[in-house]
């Protein structure tokens, strides 16, 4: 434009010369026309006219120029106006560009010069950081020194480039970009400039990243899978065949290579025979015929192999179809040979029930029969242990009743009928005479000796041997009956003075304790202040385990005898046998320092050394005191605080004394908040069933499962029942937590049976507080019936030791009741309650369960193995199926599987599992194998299961 302008003001200077010379011209000319006095030399007159016309001409070209020039500047302002529209797009354009586009200029050195926003956010660096430097900031290591090298030798030569390049960004991610860079050349042609466009493509990397590796994951499937797979298109023509099909086939895919058709293959399998005299022209009309209703096709056929094949197509959107063969054969003999076995099993069960019916009604009335006789009777092992004795042979010794138990030597019988002095020769009892009487008794097959008690009852004792080793002795009264009356209410009067004081060391009892101190609240609130003293020996077991119970017995008399010395100094001092090694103490009207100052001497008093048979025992004891009304007002709370001081003098480390105090509430507080989650607990069902499966010793076969509760704690995690399971006894839960488990226990036999899973029978522990509500045999049968289960599949397992206490009076009619309604009964932890043969003998219990602690170091330690063989002999001789917990090696295994065939439990078989698991396990047949040393075998997954399929018969 300034050009345009600047030729104009030439223009009009030339014009406006030519004007003057034109007129300067026509003056002159005019000059001389008007005065002819003036001559004008002709050659002026030539050159004036020249002027004028040369004047002329120029004018005439000037307007032509001036014409052009008008319409060059016309298409000059159209030019204009096109290119300001055309910025004004690209302004437009370049916002959408770096909205998508990220645009960096660089110049010949690689220094960055312009980053737009696009390319800041997903590098992370502003403009400032970006401006001046070159494109290594963004160096991600992941493409080498070559390929940066090829592509600027590519773009200084002028050619565009294209590619995918890998950043790191600020914060050290790394990015994908497709990238183009043009090169910008000088008037030169030299290349100045980098224009770099990018797109980010890091999510696009990401998904084909993923895309290989699911199409390998596929194709190694394919490639491996067990059966064949062959894929048709529309035109029935093969596109797809994995190797297992070719060896189907027995084919090759050179013979049968991909575009054969699907009647190539089904004429291949005629001709091999597969189809039998059906012609393949109908097979294949069939087949495809059912491939147009677009539905899944199921069905199975016998190759002339004997091979059981399972067939299914499904048909594609596009008309094409797959097909996959499956070889069955393994699994439809397998289930063939597991229906024969089950018949068999059942009729074999059948013929055992029947005959334990038959045997248990016999083993009943000979039990009847032997407790019904007047004599004494015992039977002896071979080692001379104690196996069963009648009520008489009890009656005849009472005072060591409480020792007479399945274990007992027939030495330490006599021992303790010396030293209980219940024969009137016992002074003539020395050790010397009773180890000959052992002598005798084990080294002859029949022995008579004539017994004298001490109320002069004269009996017989007549031993005989059996066969197998065994002993029986017969103790028959020849007295007459004399005196009975008199008998009675001394009896009478001793059992009185045994029910409110203690035999051993001669101190109020238990019962004694309890209702002196009723009496005291009995008539409301007492008046005075007094303290309640709990007293615990300290490690008084490690006496009996070291130096025997007799050992035992006698720091129990010494310490009776310190606590009655101490009565007799402190009348207010009140001492009773709790029972065990723990004594309860009460003083009244008593102050704080006083009771401090008795309770010093009473540790003082009790840690006096006592000497016994040529050694010494160093006893101390714990003390726990608490205070009316003080620390409560009411003796549940006295008695309870007593007893939490007393474990925090043992948790200091036992010899001393604790008073109650508001920490040891604060413990009560705790137990009261998982009594609230507890509760919760019930409510939201976080209580789950876990199964630990027991298996035969024989044959490996699942014989039962324990089903055992779980606590799934929000916040604690999984919690065994040992955490929680004394507070809900203590709190009124059992029964809620008894029903939770009964259901459970109940779902899961219902979806074993339903599912053909043989699991022996499911065991379900009863709880003793459960029982005490006396609903237990209600809840329990209300859930078998609610789920419609088997009472022949479950069992209800009960700690030895509830036989023995007597808050269960009502235990024998529980036991009968479960077993009118089918349920098994078994006796759990047996060994550790000290039940006697004759709950045995007169409850229906179907089993035992043999605690761990007899099974821990079977293996070297003779006395377990041989209790181990007592209670499994018993137990065979009563029919009674056994179980031994705690099974971890094939040590212990081994030496169980020697002394007799049972059940075993434990972490060598499983740990528990889940449901889900459990049932896993079952399906699997895990067991089978276990109990080899070298593990057990693998089973192929796909043998133990059965689809449900639709099936044409061919």
């Amino acid at each position: 434009m300034k050009t345009l302008l600047h030729g104009r003001r030439h223009r009009i200077i030339l014009s406006t010369l030519s004007v003057v010379m034109t007129l300067a011209g026509i003056s002159l000319i005019a000059i001389v026309d008007f005065d002819k006095s003036i001559t004008v030399p002709p050659l002026l007159s030539i050159l004036t006219h020249g002027l004028i016309f040369a004047s002329l001409l120029f004018l005439l070209f000037l307007r032509l120029a001036h014409q052009q020039a008008l319409q060059k500047a016309r298409e000059l302002e159209e030019t204009q106006g096109k290119l300001l529209r055309q910025a004004e797009n690209f302004a437009r354009q370049k916002v959408g560009i770096d909205a998508h586009a990220i645009i960096s200029i660089t110049n010949r050195d690689g220094r960055i010069t312009y980053a737009n926003d696009k390319f800041c956010e997903i590098s992370g660096y502003s403009q400032e950081e970006l401006i001046g430097e070159d494109h290594r900031i963004l160096n991600s290591g992941i493409h080498d020194q070559t390929f940066f090298s090829g592509l600027y030798a590519n773009v200084l030569r002028g050619k565009t480039w294209h590619g995918e390049i890998c950043n790191r960004a600020k914060d050290g991610s790394l990015y994908w970009v497709a990238t183009t860079i043009v090169p910008l050349q000088n008037q030169d042609g030299r290349v100045d400039e980098f224009i770099s466009i990018r797109t980010d493509i890091t999510s696009i990397k990401s998904h084909e990243a993923e895309l290989q590796k699911s199409n390998q994951l596929l194709d190694t499937t394919f490639k491996h899978f067990p059966g064949s797979i062959t894929a048709f298109d529309k035109d029935k023509r093969l596109i797809l065949a994995n190797r297992a099909t070719y060896d189907l086939l027995e084919t090759s895919p050179e013979d049968l290579p991909v575009g054969s058709t699907y009647e190539d293959i089904v004429r291949i399998n005629a001709a091999r025979g597969e189809y039998g005299s059906v012609e393949p022209d109908e097979i294949l009309k069939e087949r495809l015929d059912l491939l147009k209703s677009n539905e899944t096709i199921h069905f199975d056929r016998i190759n002339p192999a004997g091979r059981h094949l399972e067939i299914s197509m499904w048909p594609l959107q596009d008309g094409g179809f797959v097909v996959v063969h499956l070889d069955a054969t393994d699994r439809y003999r397998m289930i063939a040979d597991l229906k024969r076995k089950n018949e068999e099993a059942e009729a074999t069960a059948k013929a055992l029930m029947s005959a334990q019916a038959a045997q248990k009604e016999t083993h009943q009335r000979l039990l009847d029969s032997i407790n019904s006789m007047k004599s004494g009777f015992a039977i002896w092992d071979k080692e001379s242990k104690l196996l069963m004795v009648n009520e008489a042979f009890r009656n005849f010794h009472e005072e060591i009743e409480e020792w007479i138990v399945p274990g007992l030597s027939f030495e330490r019988f006599m021992q303790l009928g010396a030293e209980k002095k219940i024969w009137q020769n016992s002074d003539e009892m020395t050790e010397e005479w009773i180890k000959a009487a052992h002598r005798k008794f084990i080294s002859n097959d029949e022995m008579e000796l004539i017994i004298v008690m001490r109320d002069g009852t004269h009996l017989i004792l007549y031993n005989s041997r059996l066969e197998n080793g065994d002993a029986i002795s017969n103790f028959i009264d020849i007295t007459e009956d004399r005196k009975r009356q008199a008998e009675l209410e001394r009896a009478r009067d001793a059992l009185t003075d045994i029910a409110y004081f203690d035999a051993l060391t001669t101190l109020p009892n238990r019962a004694h304790c309890q209702q002196d101190l009723e009496q005291m609240f009995k008539d409301g609130k007492p008046r005075d202040r007094f303290a309640i003293i709990q007293i615990d020996i300290d490690k008084f077991k490690r006496v009996n385990d070291s130096m025997g119970h007799i050992s035992g017995d006698h720091l129990l008399k010494e310490i009776g005898s310190r606590l009655s010395f101490l009565a007799s100094k402190v009348p207010t001092f009140k001492p009773y046998r709790w029972g065990g090694d723990e004594f309860v103490a009460t003083v009244t009207n008593i102050s704080s320092e006083e009771l401090e100052s008795l309770c010093q001497e009473l540790t003082d008093l009790i840690a006096i050394p006592v000497p016994y048979e040529g050694a010494t025992l160093w006893p101390t004891v714990s003390l726990g005191i608490a205070l009316y009304p003080d620390d409560a007002t009411d003796l549940a709370s006295l008695m309870m605080y007593a007893d939490l001081a007393l474990y925090k003098t043992k948790e200091m480390g036992r010899d001393g004394y604790q008073f109650f105090s508001a920490e040891m509430k604060e413990k009560l507080d705790s137990e009261a908040s998982i009594e609230a989650d507890v509760r919760a607990a019930l409510r939201l069902d976080e209580f789950e069933l876990y199964f630990q499966p027991q298996i035969s010793t024989i044959d490996e076969s699942i014989t039962g499962i324990e089903a055992l509760v779980r606590w799934n704690h929000p916040e604690r995690g999984q919690l065994p029942p040992g955490l929680f399971m004394e507070i809900v006894e203590s709190n009124g839960m059992a029964s809620a937590l008894g029903n939770v488990i009964f259901d459970k226990a109940m779902m899961a036999v219902r979806s074993w049976s339903e599912e053909g899973l043989h699991f022996g029978r499911l065991s379900v522990n009863l709880s003793p507080a459960h029982l005490k509500k006396q609903t237990l045999v209600d809840d329990f049968c209300y859930s078998m019936e609610k789920y419609g289960v088997n009472p022949d599949l479950l069992a209800v397992e009960l700690l030895e030791s509830m036989l023995l206490d007597d808050r269960y009076t009502y235990i024998n009619e529980l036991f009968e009741t479960l077993a009118a309604r089918g349920v098994h009964v078994e006796l759990d932890d047996f060994g550790t309650g000290y039940a006697s043969l004759s709950h045995l003998s007169n409850l229906p219990v179907d089993g035992i369960k043999i605690d761990r602690s007899f099974v821990n170091n079977i293996a070297v330690n003779e006395k377990q193995k041989a209790i181990v063989e007592v209670v499994m002999s018993m137990s065979k001789m009563m029919q009674l199926r056994v179980v031994c917990e705690g099974i971890e090696t094939h040590q212990q295994l081994s030496t169980v599987s020697q002394i007799a065939n049972c059940s075993v439990q434990g972490y060598l078989v499983s740990r528990p599992l889940c449901f889900n698991d459990m049932t896993n396990w079952i399906r699997e047949k895990r067991h089978i194998g276990l109990l080899s040393p070298s593990g057990p075998r693998q089973i192929r997954h796909e043998h133990l299961s059965i689809a449900p399929k639709t099936v044409i018969s061919r």
